[in-house]
């Protein structure tokens, strides 16, 4: 429903539209003026009404002509930038696409897990990708199964075509940040798994050999087996 704003004149007797601010209306948002900004390929045009939770829906006109209502900053476009990208490349609902976006969104994430893991250590993706899905599936072509996921190879360099590929999950537990390589009677393992499958001992062991351990019941003090070791991979 359109919000009238000389029918709040008339009740409050003011000669201006009534515009609602804090602590008139109990439960009603300020409106704040978008008139003119851009959003995506949107631009706000003016106050549309007010939706059931009394916040401000706008009348915005799209790059394409269009015209359409949102809240500011909830759409980038009247919907012709879906169409668009689906049209272009035909390809927005496949793993591939899905793994684009999500690379780019961990190198722009603002919380602090992935700002710490990604943009505080420089992580981000490379000209050609960021802005071509197109370029980017060239590069990298489709998933060889749906097991593969990205990876780069260099854990601290970026998203580019010399530095990703596409590989199992156990080979990319391997080689995550804080991934540890595992020496066992001197001979050096990628991955726990990796050292598992040629020990053939318990996971449990295999970190008794190298920390040692400390008995409970009676406080014995295991000492770690000789050229037995764990190292940091990216020592971080």
């Amino acid at each position: 429903m359109v919000h009238n704003f000389n029918a709040h004149a008339g009740i409050f007797g003011l000669e201006q539209p009534f515009i609602p601010q804090l602590g008139t209306l109990k439960g009603i948002e300020m409106m704040k003026d978008f008139t003119g900004k851009r959003c995506g390929y949107l631009t706000a045009i003016k106050p549309h009404h007010q939706n059931k939770r009394n916040k401000w829906v706008w009348l915005f006109k799209c790059d394409c002509g269009n015209f359409t209502t949102a809240r500011f900053g909830d759409r980038l476009s009247c919907g012709c930038l879906k169409r668009k990208n689906n049209l272009t490349h035909g390809m927005k609902y496949t793993p591939e696409y899905q793994t684009w976006q999500s690379m780019k969104s961990r190198c722009k994430a603002t919380r602090l897990r992935e700002k710490r893991n990604y943009l505080d250590r420089g992580i981000n993706v490379c000209e050609e990708w960021k802005d071509s899905f197109e370029t980017f599936f060239k590069d990298m072509g489709k998933r060889p199964t749906p097991r593969h996921q990205i990876d780069r190879r260099d854990n601290n360099a970026g998203y580019n075509k010399d530095n990703c590929r596409w590989v199992t999950p156990d080979i990319q537990e391997s080689n995550k940040r804080n991934s540890w390589i595992w020496i066992i009677d001197g001979v050096e393992y990628k991955s726990r798994a990796e050292a598992l499958k040629a020990t053939r001992v318990s996971s449990m062991t295999l970190i008794r050999w190298c920390q040692g351990y400390v008995d409970k019941r009676d406080g014995y003090i295991g000492k770690p087996k000789p050229n037995c070791r764990m190292v940091r991979k990216y020592g971080t």
